[in-house]
C-alpha cells in the first residue's frame, strides 16, 4: 500500500545491557516484559510519529532468557 517498512534490530548481552544483569529468574538473565513495550514505543515514535502511545492486550508468554556470556 505505498507504505515504507520499518525494521528495528538490537543486540542484546548481559554484560552491557543492565535490564538483563538486574532481572534474572533462578540466577539467568532475562528481558522484564516492560522492556519489550518500550522497545515498541521507541520503534512507534521513531518511525511514525513521537508522542503518547496506547498499548494494550499484551500477555508475556516466554521470557527472553540470555545466559552470561551470550548475545541475542
Amino acid at each position: 500500500m505505498g507504505r515504507d517498512r520499518h525494521v528495528f534490530r538490537s543486540r542484546l548481552s548481559v554484560k552491557s545491557h543492565w535490564v538483563l544483569d538486574e532481572h534474572r529468574i533462578l540466577g539467568t538473565a532475562v528481558l522484564a516484559g516492560v522492556n519489550y513495550l518500550e522497545m515498541a514505543r521507541a520503534a512507534f515514535a521513531k518511525a511514525v510519529r513521537p508522542g503518547p502511545v496506547e498499548i494494550g492486550d499484551v500477555y508475556f508468554l516466554t521470557p527472553l532468557r540470555v545466559q552470561d556470556d551470550e548475545s541475542r
